[in-house]
């Protein structure tokens, strides 16, 4: 048994659930890219409070973030969708 069926069997056994995940972006800056964003929206779709978070060491503007899609401050879902579908903003 390994990667994501072993964790699955962990936190299950021990009644665990998983909240979210970490990443690190060891020479970018601090973002989400296309690929955390599809990651991450399938951890939401599983739990919708769940959260990201990216650590970036290397970064001058920002070390980590935090991220959850269902946040507050995210009102324009229309510009989450074109980036979940790689169409290019205003296309």
């Amino acid at each position: 048994m390994e990667g994501e069926e072993g964790v699955l069997v962990f936190t299950e056994g021990r009644g665990l659930i998983t909240l979210g995940w970490i990443h690190t972006h060891p020479t970018q800056s601090c973002f989400m890219s296309s690929v955390d964003l599809h990651t991450h929206s399938g951890f939401e779709y599983m739990l919708c409070e769940s959260f990201a978070v990216v650590c970036a060491p290397k970064s001058t503007l920002k070390y980590m973030s935090l991220l959850s899609l269902h946040s507050p401050f995210l009102t324009d879902r229309s510009q989450l969708w074109d980036i979940l579908s790689h169409r290019p903003a205003n296309a």
